[in-house]
């Protein structure tokens, strides 16, 4: 094993160690089949941080370099992903957590997940791809007999729910904008409305959610109905354009 074999363990390790990980930052999504031979080569031995990423720790070390990093592995059959570039916070088609994944998929088995930091520095030094991304959750952790319990955990959530989302400025002869969002399950409505903003390029103050499930407006999901509870977003003031949630999210990585 080479000083440049250890020095990339080393810097990883470092980048691992200090990585945060918390309820919406993003972890990055790497195959095992590349991890592994990677870990071989350079003897990557893990953060040795409790709060660093969960990642895969194998012993190696003087094995083959390996090429250009392949998660193709984890997505659908027969499914390709054209990004260019292959940077995480650059403009790709499809954005990295938009890229959908085989069902069934297991961390530490199919998949380890690394900070945005270790990413960008595995990609400088051996490019390759599709970047894929997902948002970290949180989930009780369980107490006693399987009863849940105060603290949590956290996950990144690797199937994400998919709405079609619409925009159309309130006067005449407006032409509507589209877009489809992935938000994870456990989201709130103001973090879909966040990202729907985005993906649609309008401002939030100029937008209220409404469920447009079946092509019709249904109702309001930032005002409270009769019998309802108010949502945990305030409707918006502005009267410069509306937008549509096509409320009819389908759990990715399904059949």
């Amino acid at each position: 094993m080479t000083v440049a074999d250890q020095s990339e363990a080393a810097v990883i390790a470092a980048l691992e160690r200090n990585a945060s990980w918390s309820c919406g930052s993003v972890g990055y999504l790497v195959s095992t089949t590349w991890w592994n031979a990677w870990v071989q080569y350079s003897g990557y031995s893990g953060p040795s941080a409790e709060s660093a990423s969960t990642l895969m720790q194998l012993s190696g070390g003087g094995s083959p370099r390996p090429g250009p990093i392949s998660n193709t592995d984890l997505l659908p059959p027969g499914h390709t992903v054209d990004q260019k570039p292959l940077l995480p916070g650059s403009e790709a088609t499809p954005r990295a957590e938009d890229v959908p994944l085989r069902p069934d998929l297991v961390e530490q088995q199919d998949f380890i997940v690394v900070s945005e930091a270790s990413w960008q520095r595995l990609h400088s030094w051996y490019s390759g791809g599709p970047v894929i991304a997902r948002r970290v959750v949180a989930d009780p952790a369980p107490g006693p007999s399987g009863c849940s319990g105060v603290a949590r955990w956290t996950r990144v959530a690797l199937y994400p729910l998919r709405f079609e989302v619409s925009y159309k400025e309130a006067k005449e002869g407006a032409q509507e904008r589209t877009a489809v969002v992935a938000i994870e399950p456990e989201a709130s409505l103001s973090a879909l409305k966040t990202r729907s903003c985005a993906a649609l390029g309008v401002p939030e103050e100029e937008v209220v959610l409404w469920d447009y499930s079946g092509g019709a407006a249904v109702r309001s999901l930032e005002t409270a109905q009769p019998g309802e509870e108010a949502q945990d977003e305030p409707r918006a003031t502005s009267s410069a354009g509306t937008a549509a949630a096509n409320a009819t999210g389908t759990a990715a990585g399904t059949a």
